[in-house]
């Protein structure tokens, strides 16, 4: 059978994909929003975790470790001493920065010496 130009065309073979090409991009796409659900909740958290960083570093120089038997409160309290000073330094009419609340200053102590 000859098959004539302009006459019906066969339909062409499209590449078949595997199971296991399939699997991998379904992993990677449950990778990509665990990385992405991540970074939000990074970025929700991470700017309150820096400043109690950065306020400890001030406090327990050079090495911004807290002491072991300093706990959430005493921390607080401390960073709030401490935003209190820079505060004076600054001039009379300065307003100290917020101080961290006691839970974030617990999942900080938490997460510093878990590492």
């Amino acid at each position: 059978m000859q098959v004539e130009p302009g006459g019906p065309q066969l339909p062409s073979a499209a590449p078949e994909r595997t199971i296991a090409a399939d699997v991998g991009d379904q992993a990677g796409a449950v990778t990509a929003a665990t990385e992405t659900a991540t970074a939000a909740k990074s970025k929700r958290t991470g700017k309150a975790q820096l400043e109690i960083a950065e306020a400890v570093k001030k406090i327990w120089s050079p090495d911004g470790i807290v002491p072991p038997d300093l706990g959430p409160a005493d921390l607080m309290h401390a960073i709030e001493d401490l935003y209190k000073r820079e505060a004076a330094a600054k001039g009379p009419k300065e307003k100290p920065h917020n101080c961290p609340s006691w839970s974030t200053c617990k999942r900080f102590l938490k997460a510093q010496r878990s590492t």
